[in-house]
């Protein structure tokens, strides 16, 4: 995938496991040594143009993971670090909330400019499901948490 440039677009709704799947593959190619960077597009803007001394060299990765992508805006400085990673041939792998017709039929050509770069980089789509959400988790750490103060009391008494 590497060689050919491809890489992957989750797609799924909030909480549905987009950035953890998209974490475990970056994981597992660090373990086998692979440089890639886990970051938004937002941050790198924000870095960029906060202090331009300090842009850091994305040629340096191999593979860069975009996290949810489409929160951003549609600046010039976004444009500029996307196409940078689409002409060194960076594979990517990025997390959206949105459906691939609204990232392939954006409404701002800023944005469109900025989608057709990335969708050509992370070209294989996978739609995730919500399996669990974090509102199950929150629900469940708040009954664990009730269990372990409700057996401290009983302790006590």
């Amino acid at each position: 995938m590497q060689e050919r440039c491809y890489g992957i677009t989750f797609t799924g709704p909030v909480g549905g496991g987009k950035s953890f799947y998209a974490c475990c593959i970056a994981n597992a190619l660090i373990d086998r040594g692979v440089k890639v960077l886990v970051t938004r597009l937002s941050d790198l803007v924000r870095n960029r143009v906060q202090d331009k001394s300090a842009v850091m060299d994305l040629h340096d990765y191999e593979l860069i993971v975009l996290d949810d992508i489409g929160v951003e805006s549609a600046t010039q400085t976004a444009y500029n670090i996307i196409d940078d990673i689409y002409r060194a041939r960076i594979p990517l792998i990025i997390t959206t909330n949105l459906s691939l017709s609204q990232l392939k039929e954006s409404n701002s050509i800023e944005k469109q400019r900025i989608y057709d770069r990335i969708l050509q980089r992370a070209s294989y789509p996978i739609k995730v499901e919500i399996t669990i959400s974090r509102l199950d988790i929150a629900r469940k750490n708040a009954k664990d948490t009730q269990d372990i103060l409700n057996e401290e009391a009983l302790i006590k008494e």
